[in-house]
């Protein structure tokens, strides 16, 4: 572990003189970063191989957010969203394996009890994917 802000690149190399393999795990900070996308980008193309997991949540999420804050007088808000995590693929990364809360992986699904199985069918197109958890892994150069 490297202490350091995630917009800051001096930690990189710090990191890259370790041995890998590397996994990123990004969870709950990547959204309030407008630059998150760059942010990502950066660690594909520096780790190539690497495994990054990061969660993303939707426009329609982060709009609820920002009317939950402003109704709580809270400061923080969020800066970015990703309705379909594939569209970071684009970014040198190949989608591993994705969950949400309306599409938990099978092996978690298999153990639901089956009222919870049947009606996940029925929540997505209700709910959507309000939060997805992906991992990727980055492109060999």
């Amino acid at each position: 572990m490297v202490a350091a802000s995630v917009l800051d690149q001096e930690w990189l190399p710090i990191v890259a003189a370790s041995p890998g393999p590397y996994l990123f795990s990004a969870e709950g900070v990547l959204v309030y970063l407008a630059q998150a996308p760059q942010v990502i980008a950066r660690i594909a193309e520096q780790f190539p191989g690497a495994l990054i997991a990061v969660d993303t949540y939707s426009q329609r999420t982060l709009e609820q957010q920002h009317k939950m804050a402003a109704k709580k007088g809270m400061d923080a808000r969020w800066a970015w969203s990703c309705d379909d995590p594939r569209t970071l693929e684009a970014l040198g990364l190949d989608v591993v394996q994705e969950a949400a809360v309306t599409r938990p992986p099978p092996a978690l699904r298999g153990r639901l009890p089956r009222q919870y199985r049947y009606a996940l069918p029925l929540a997505r197109p209700i709910v959507g994917d309000v939060a997805t958890v992906t991992l990727f892994r980055s492109r060999s150069r």
